[in-house]
């Protein structure tokens, strides 16, 4: 299970990532749980008459959507799941099998980062195969990296622990080789985006003066007024 951990942390930055973006909406509370001055929570809104649609209330918004990360794994992402790490990361299997038998919570956590961490790993491989291969021995290097590492820890005999340690500095050296190659690629691919927007901007500066036409003529077309959606009447309540 603790080679799982590797895979578990693997979109911590994207959950980071995420995670900032959602704290701008958090509102400051003070130590007893109550809104901050200035950020009282707001009247609840009064259960409307019977009758009347969701989308014809005033101020009725669609549920906030949960991004993918967040969202638990379903049965369909779980076959994917397997089905690439059959393909391309097989050491990861047994580890696998063993955390959904034995801790099923921590299995879906996995998978959740797991699932995000392919997509990346599918993107590369339509971008560049060679980084893709370099990113899957990356992996699988740094896999064996620690199960060498628990061995020579757990080791008893002298003997036996330095020559875990001398094969362990073997596959650290390799694991080192393929991080420069795998932040090789990357920089490649980052110089050919730049080389795009530079030749993008580029493109728009010449066009300028017909991108300033373009923009006052859409700015001056009259304004279409929104379509207002009609009420349902309210059914009148029965007399005593």
């Amino acid at each position: 299970m603790r080679h799982l951990r590797l895979a578990a942390t693997c979109g911590a930055a994207a959950l980071l990532l995420a995670g900032l973006a959602l704290a701008k909406e958090e509102k400051p509370v003070r130590a007893d749980g109550q809104p901050a001055a200035g950020q009282e929570k707001p009247a609840r809104p009064t259960k409307p008459p019977e009758g009347m649609r969701d989308e014809g209330r005033e101020g009725h918004r669609p549920p906030m959507r949960v991004p993918h990360i967040f969202r638990d794994v379903t049965d369909q992402d779980i076959a994917e799941i397997f089905a690439f790490v059959d393909e391309y990361m097989p050491w990861m299997r047994p580890d696998l099998e063993k955390t959904r038998d034995t801790d099923p919570d921590h299995f879906r956590q996995v998978c959740r980062n797991l699932r995000f961490e392919i997509a990346q790993l599918k993107s590369l491989k339509t971008q560049d195969e060679a980084a893709f291969r370099k990113a899957i021995e990356e992996r699988q290097l740094r896999y064996r990296a620690q199960d060498l590492a628990a061995k020579a820890r757990a080791a008893t005999d002298p003997k036996e622990r330095d020559a875990l340690v001398e094969a362990l500095r073997a596959v650290v050296d390799q694991l080192l080789a393929a991080e420069f190659a795998t932040r090789e690629a990357q920089i490649r691919q980052l110089e050919h985006r730049l080389d795009d927007l530079r030749q993008e901007l580029k493109t728009r500066g010449a066009s300028r003066p017909a991108i300033v036409n373009s923009r006052i003529e859409e700015m001056l077309k009259p304004k279409r007024e929104p379509e207002s959606k009609p009420r349902s009447e309210p059914r009148p309540t029965e007399k005593q």
